[in-house]
């Protein structure tokens, strides 16, 4: 994938386990071992510098999990990242360059910004944290400039966010996350908590930011349509695996592996009006005990033994893009 550039940012074999198990008395009466849940199960991802990358997937797949090790908000269990060439490790290391390259926008604009902080301070906090500005002075004008580049009068400043809508709320997150000038936005499904009315103009508010300020983007929603909308490239995640990427316009057009057919097909067309959908069988495996070689194969169509003893290995396809499958790999679909 790089007719785009350059990756500015990379994540390889990126790994993230959770220890869910009981106390251990408890586990020691009932004899029973540890419960590990494999959210992020390595995950290898390049993000070229400039692009939009939209990573889609059923909840629970891993998407929320390898955003937050991405922006540092929790360390991986294992795996490497690079940003501009450079290895780093956010969780470990908070004062690095690259933290105030990287920023996060959140899902729930309710939850994300703190009750007891005006705009002023919740916009202006990485704007001193940073040492961008020199003084409060300095630090209100451009918290000013900030609130205009996101749709908002600078007089909205003193307020707290219970005196705003969530679509305001959100362009409150947004004016924090580009206020450190980063180079690189994570966005996490930033408009799933929002009333459809508002949604695309905060989609059309990121792109025009992105556009302006050159930033590099990796985007995260369940809802294909805007994802489409958003992204140049597009990454399937399928229980903490990256099953296929490739180039928007490709994947929704003819999508390679058996688990993305099944999520653009549920997505409704004209075309489809009135036709009967076969629903995806089964249902997702636990992540505490995930299926042994492919993780899809207990719902896939085209499995066989192959599928069920090893994990499929990156198999390129012909516009740069790979897909993670024995059925593609083998000829067979």
């Amino acid at each position: 994938m790089s007719a785009a550039g350059a990756p500015l940012l990379e994540v390889k074999d990126l790994t993230r386990h959770f220890d869910v198990s009981p106390p251990w008395i408890t586990r020691a009466l009932s004899r029973t071992g540890r419960r590990i849940v494999k959210a992020v199960d390595g995950v290898s991802l390049a993000i070229p510098k400039g692009a939009t990358v939209g990573l889609v997937g059923e909840s629970g797949c891993g998407k929320s999990t390898l955003a937050r090790m991405i922006a540092g908000l929790i360390a991986p269990t294992a795996g490497t990242m690079t940003f501009d060439g450079r290895a780093i490790d956010l969780a470990s290391n908070p004062d690095a360059p690259a933290r105030r390259a990287i920023q996060m926008i959140f899902q729930d604009p309710y939850a994300s910004l703190n009750p007891r902080w005006t705009v002023e301070e919740a916009v202006g906090d990485p704007l001193l944290s940073f040492a961008i500005v020199k003084d409060r002075r300095q630090m209100r004008q451009s918290v000013a400039d900030l609130l205009d580049a996101v749709g908002l009068s600078p007089d909205q400043a003193q307020f707290y966010p219970h005196a705003f809508s969530g679509g305001q709320r959100q362009r409150i997150a947004i004016a924090r996350a580009i206020a450190s000038h980063p180079t690189v936005l994570v966005a996490d499904e930033p408009t799933s908590a929002l009333d459809v009315s508002v949604q695309a103009q905060i989609l059309n508010l990121l792109r025009t930011l992105q556009r302006e300020r050159g930033l590099t983007t990796l985007f995260i929603s369940h809802n294909l349509a805007v994802v489409d909308h958003m992204a140049d490239i597009v990454g399937v995640m399928y229980l903490g695996r990256l099953v296929e990427l490739q180039r928007a316009a490709h994947l929704f057009s003819a999508p390679r592996h058996p688990y993305t057919k099944a999520l653009i097909g549920t997505v409704p067309t004209l075309a489809s009006i009135g036709t009967v959908r076969a629903p995806l069988a089964g249902e997702v495996p636990n992540p505490i005990d995930p299926p042994e070689g492919c993780a899809f194969h207990p719902r896939c169509p085209h499995a066989r033994a192959l599928c069920r003893e090893q994990r499929p290995p990156a198999v390129p396809l012909k516009d740069g893009g790979w897909v993670a499958c024995h059925a593609v790999a083998s000829g067979e679909i």
